[in-house]
């Protein structure tokens, strides 16, 4: 077993509940919609919605699979992203 991603500094242990976020095709997923995702840390959330809109990014529909403890860099692993035109 391989729990190095769960450890912060100082060996703090980050441990979340899993959910589930859902983007339907035709919706708009943007730096709006991350910042009202309360599950998601604050400090986390607040890099990824930052990111998007600095990017002009939104999410693509689909289904994706977070945690509570999810960083701001796995996000970017498993959201998959496009350019709001």
């Amino acid at each position: 077993m391989n729990f190095s991603g769960l450890f912060k500094p100082k060996n703090e242990m980050k441990i979340g509940k899993h959910f589930r976020l859902e983007v339907k095709s035709g919706e708009t997923a943007d730096y709006r919609t991350v910042e009202k995702i309360d599950l998601l840390d604050k400090k986390e959330r607040e890099s990824l919605a930052k990111y998007m809109k600095e990017n002009g990014l939104k999410i693509k529909a689909g289904i994706y699979d977070l945690n509570q403890a999810t960083t701001f860099k796995r996000a970017l692993e498993i959201l998959q992203f496009e350019s709001i035109k």
